[in-house]
């Protein structure tokens, strides 16, 4: 299905990204990402399968008064995704494209619903000063992307990118529920040890906002705001943070709650917050980790969750409520920071965990 994003704001990802080891004496039984995902040349979305849409941008970071890098995100993850395996139906290539000129018709094949596409990146001006485009306008081009990428059929799974990627990646899903014949009602549940409900400043809207812009869009449509965080630090929220979350009845659990041994408790409270809601949008800071597990994000932790509880709660997520999630994004992948990519190594297995 053709979209209708603003192509100055969009770039194909290279097919090059997408190199690993190949182990052709195990035929397809030892195939990796690398040789299954295949990249859109342009925004034309497939009918099935899962779309990868990257947000290049820190400018959110970079207004928040955070480390920058997060722009380099989505490659990264990508470069990281490429050579793990793969664990769902293997799709003949020859069904699908030819990767060399990059040449496809998306929609014209029998396709998969364990296929996977690249969709290209979204870029915010302030990553690609060519492309004479701004944040607001970075973020209204994600949400329209991933609402055509519903209306076309398949699912999007958004990487970011610094955590402005929220609004975007929210009001795409709104732009679909929308279209719905009955309204449903959207769940937002944030893994991240930042409420990131500040009040925009005089420069705009920041990654410390986009929850906040999330619940005065709520409002200016009159709709429900069902927000929960999982991970709340103490010592990374103000006053006035806690103060507003409590004003809006936000649901969440601290840090010091989530371990392996209270996860049952955890996993009651999913259950109970995801039952008042029709759809839901998960999105997973990479902030919300230990910084000595890992480094490579824009606001590190100094003690976080541990990766294993969050792997659980995706695990819970897609076992019970895969009819439910609808839409998912990491946020705050630093690869300026990293170490051994071991960080963009932990972005990609929670990609993964969640689309296979």
């Amino acid at each position: 299905m053709e979209s209708k994003i603003a192509l100055k704001c969009w770039k194909p990802t290279p097919a090059t990204i997408w190199q690993g080891r190949e182990d052709t004496e195990e035929g397809t039984a030892g195939y990796r990402w690398h040789q299954q995902v295949q990249c859109l040349s342009k925004p034309d979305w497939p009918t099935q399968g899962t779309v990868l849409l990257g947000f290049v941008c820190e400018e959110g970071v970079r207004r928040n008064q955070g480390r920058v890098g997060a722009a380099g995100g989505p490659e990264a993850i990508r470069k990281a995704l490429a050579n793990l395996p793969w664990h769902d139906e293997i799709i003949a290539h020859s069904e699908m494209l030819n990767i060399q000129d990059q040449t496809i018709q998306a929609g014209t094949h029998t396709l998969s619903k364990a296929a996977i596409w690249d969709g290209g990146d979204v870029i915010c001006a302030e990553e690609d000063r060519l492309l004479q485009a701004d944040l607001t306008q970075a973020q209204q081009t994600l949400a329209d992307a991933i609402t055509g990428i519903f209306q076309a059929g398949a699912k999007p799974m958004v990487l970011g990118g610094g955590h402005e990627v929220s609004f975007g990646s929210f009001l795409g899903l709104a732009q679909w529920a929308l279209c719905q014949p009955q309204l449903p009602r959207i769940g937002i549940l944030n893994v991240d040890p930042h409420f990131d409900i500040r009040k925009p400043g005089s420069n705009g809207p920041s990654s410390g906002t986009p929850f906040y812009q999330v619940a005065q869009w709520c409002e200016a449509h009159k709709w429900p705001f069902h927000y929960g965080c999982l991970g709340i630090s103490r010592w990374s929220n103000t006053q006035a943070l806690f103060q507003r979350a409590d004003q809006w009845q936000i649901q969440y659990q601290f840090d010091t709650q989530l371990s392996e041994g209270q996860l049952p408790e955890t996993l009651s409270w999913i259950d109970a917050f995801v039952a008042e809601i029709d759809w839901l949008y998960l999105t997973i800071d990479m902030d919300v980790f230990p910084a000595a597990l890992v480094p490579g994000v824009s606001a590190p932790a100094a003690m976080g969750v541990h990766p294993w509880v969050v792997e659980h709660i995706i695990s819970h997520l897609r076992q019970h409520y895969s009819h439910k999630l609808m839409l998912a994004d990491v946020a705050e992948l630093n690869p300026t920071y990293d170490r051994d990519q071991i960080s963009a190594k932990v972005a990609a297995r929670l990609v993964a965990n969640l689309l296979q």
